[in-house]
């Protein structure tokens, strides 16, 4: 006569149940009358005390441990219960955790909920991606409006938009979020705005520096800016050690005979003109 796995799965879960109770002296019928005090599944009941026996909890506190365990293990069950996602996969996943749960089987619980986790962070983070796609195009949007203004010669309005297209990068794109600042800076540097212009254009320095480097020939452009901002409202000493650290960034990095190197020691050599 053939015997299912399944009834072989159960009589060995009834084997194992039936030593538990031995194991702890408890009677069945008052092991029976504890998981239903408890509001628990008996299989959860013998998980219980084989949590206080591997914690090593003293026998005289197993009362009030079990009590306090089988309290928290009901209040886990409610919050599963109560659970909801628009997502039928992590709905499956903490179901099937709830019923692991209710019969005490922690591990497969604990397996189920990180797969829950992981697939949601892989999906928090496909979902990151595309918001960035499009804030970036925003972004550019923003910048395109700025480029048309520019055209029209309304500097005012370039420079705000310029400064939108700023604010929506995402933090994560400091490089284009300081090309955005920049070119805000220079324009409002055309419409004698230069306290603002100082300001965009220093915040620019600042990230292009923390995320390029200092030797960066978009920090020496940034630098070169600045410069030519202290040059127009003739701080001659303060745009000079600028520009000179700008030109040595451009030798060194794009060599002396580049073109914006070239433009850079025209900018030096003007200032340095201007002071004689």
């Amino acid at each position: 006569m053939s015997v299912s796995i399944e009834n072989q799965t159960i009589h060995a879960e009834k084997v194992q149940l039936a030593e538990t109770i031995n194991n702890y002296g408890i009677p069945p019928e008052e092991f029976k009358a504890l998981s239903k005090e408890l509001g628990v599944t008996q299989n959860a009941l013998e998980n219980f005390f084989k949590i206080l026996k591997q914690q090593n909890i003293p026998y005289q506190d197993y009362d009030h441990t079990l009590r306090q365990i089988a309290e928290r293990h009901l209040n886990l069950l409610a919050e599963l219960a109560q659970f909801q996602s628009e997502d039928p996969e992590i709905s499956a996943l903490l179901n099937q955790a709830e019923q692991a749960v209710e019969q005490g089987e922690y591990d497969s619980a604990e397996r189920l909920i990180n797969q829950a986790k992981d697939n949601d962070l892989l999906a928090a983070k496909k979902m990151q991606e595309n918001v960035n796609k499009r804030l970036l195009s925003a972004a550019e949007n923003a910048a395109r409006n700025a480029d048309l203004k520019l055209t029209q010669l309304k500097y005012v309005e370039a420079a705000r938009y310029f400064q939108e297209a700023a604010e929506i990068v995402p933090v994560e794109f400091a490089e284009k979020m300081a090309y955005y600042l920049n070119q805000a800076g220079e324009t409002w540097y055309y419409t004698g705005n230069f306290s603002e212009a100082e300001y965009l254009i220093n915040r620019s320095l600042a990230i292009r520096e923390k995320t390029l480097g200092e030797n960066h020939p978009d920090v020496a452009t940034a630098l070169n800016n600045l410069s030519a901002l202290y040059y127009a409202q003739g701080k001659i000493s303060e745009a000079e050690p600028l520009i000179k650290r700008a030109l040595a960034i451009m030798e060194k990095s794009l060599g002396a005979n580049h073109p914006n190197t070239k433009k850079v020691r025209g900018n030096l050599e003007a200032l340095q003109a201007a002071k004689k």
